[in-house]
């Protein structure tokens, strides 16, 4: 079940894998999603198919907010599993937490996190080998589209 907030994100014609195959977490494209989008940091969370887990496999900060969920590499998810990046990878449909400080626990495990960093939204974009996450200390009404070179 994909969030209203999520259909707005579609709404918004934000890149998902009908339009986009793999997503390549390099310094460059990340930086051009924070760049595009006004975001805090970007994180990229690779299905690691041995393991079936999407592990941290790349993240940028902007300059402003360099220490922005730095612990995320401490976190894995199960595809499917109740936590937002998990349901986005395995339904391929993208969500949107408007203000992840008050998510429910259970499909936003690292409310924690948002809260110890002053994370506001946070955009969730599937992949076919992943979910790209990007998030402000902001509230967003919707997710702004990103543009990754």
């Amino acid at each position: 079940m994909v969030s209203a907030e999520g259909d707005a994100l579609r709404e918004a014609n934000v890149h998902t894998p009908a339009n986009r195959g793999a997503f390549e977490p390099s310094t460059d494209a990340l930086r051009s999603v924070l760049e595009s989008t006004g975001a805090d940091y970007a994180i990229y969370w690779r299905h690691d198919t041995a393991s079936d887990r999407l592990v941290h496999d790349a993240q940028l900060n902007s300059p402003k907010h360099l220490n922005a969920m730095r612990r995320a590499k401490e976190v894995t998810f199960s595809p499917g599993e109740g936590t937002v990046v998990g349901r986005t990878f395995q339904s391929q449909q993208p969500d949107f937490l408007r203000d992840a400080r008050t998510a429910d626990p259970v499909v936003f495990s690292r409310i924690k996190f948002a809260k110890n960093y002053g994370i506001c939204s946070i955009a969730f974009v599937p992949f076919v080998d992943g979910v790209l996450e990007y998030g402000t200390r902001s509230e967003w009404e919707t997710a702004p589209p990103f543009v990754a070179d």
